[in-house]
């Protein structure tokens, strides 16, 4: 019986639950229940993704080939080695496609108080990245105070992706994760063009779209964010 990595169970019935092993050596052995879950495949994104920011693959992800995979947008990665010396936070949201990156980007001051919808949509991952994607989280930066800053969707699965999340970078050592709500902020307009750009196709208008309906809630990525952060190194 093996004395590391991390196990991942899900679903309502106790007796047969679904399992997702983590089986890396750089983790003490955890278990994760994280009860019932509509999406199980973000839950297999978490876990993994979670320990890629860590530079920590496993014997069970070698076929992850996200790990593998730096962004070719540039900007945030999805991967890495993160040190586990900092405190993490995370922005999340439905997609983490628009409502988080604009949180973390504004958070890190690569966005101006009063940004242009040019600026909006040349935010890195903003209405870009892969549905398949969706649950790997992203290290955009450290903050002014040395927290480092990711990005992560839940599929609408909020609290059982927190929890892996949770659960990873607590048997990594990280001494503090902090989660805010992006998805808090997210306008109509986001979510309707999100849905003709990344659903349909009409990718022009559909972006165009989701960023008006970030700046129609500007106020509250500034509340969200706080407005006294500045950009630092990675």
């Amino acid at each position: 019986m093996k004395t590391y990595g991390i196990t991942v169970y899900y679903g309502a019935d106790q007796q047969k639950p679904g399992v997702f092993p983590l089986a890396s050596a750089r983790f003490p052995a955890a278990v994760c229940h994280v009860g019932p879950c509509r999406r199980p495949w973000v839950l297999q994104n978490a876990l993994f993704g979670t320990a890629a920011l860590f530079g920590w693959g496993g014997e069970t992800v070698r076929w992850y080939d996200v790990l593998q995979n730096r962004s070719r947008m540039g900007g945030p990665v999805l991967g890495g080695r993160l040190p586990i010396s900092a405190n993490l936070l995370f922005y999340y949201c439905f997609g983490g496609t628009h409502s988080s990156p604009v949180a973390a980007a504004l958070h890190l001051g690569l966005l101006s108080q009063a940004p242009s919808l040019a600026e909006i949509q040349s935010i890195p991952h903003f209405d870009r990245l892969p549905h398949k994607q969706v649950g790997t989280p992203l290290f955009w930066g450290r903050d002014v105070e040395g927290k480092l800053v990711c990005t992560i969707g839940t599929a609408g699965q909020d609290k059982a992706v927190l929890d892996v999340v949770r659960e990873v970078c607590r048997a990594a050592g990280v001494p503090g994760v902090e989660f805010r709500p992006a998805g808090v902020c997210l306008h109509p307009f986001t979510q309707l063009g999100g849905g003709l750009s990344r659903r349909l196709g009409f990718v022009r208008g559909g972006r165009l779209l989701a960023a008006q309906g970030i700046l129609r809630r500007w106020d509250c990525f500034l509340t969200l964010t706080g407005r006294s952060l500045t950009p630092n190194s990675k």
